[in-house]
């Protein structure tokens, strides 16, 4: 039986740790019309969301997905005027 040599698991682990570190962050996404569920467990904020009153309609749903889209994308770390801009 023939053994793999090593340089191919080296190179294997190199184009890995490449892969990795180019691939970045995975970037915030939310689907077109999202739900309540995946918006609660959309962690871009410190603390999940979870609608009070009455259940929100699919408008409300997709503005606040874009608007989390955005704050998500801010280059300013307390900038929430986005959020603040909302109205739902």
């Amino acid at each position: 039986m023939r053994r793999p040599s090593r340089p191919i698991r080296g190179a294997l682990l190199i184009c890995l740790v490449t892969c990795l570190i180019h691939a970045g962050p995975q970037a915030f996404a939310l689907p077109d019309s999202p739900t309540v569920e995946e918006l609660f467990s959309s962690r871009v904020l410190p603390e999940p969301l979870v609608p009070f009153g009455s259940e929100p309609t699919a408008a409300n749903n997709q503005t606040l997905a874009i608007a989390l889209t955005v704050f998500d994308q801010r280059s300013v770390a307390d900038d929430f005027s986005v959020l603040e801009a909302i109205s739902l």
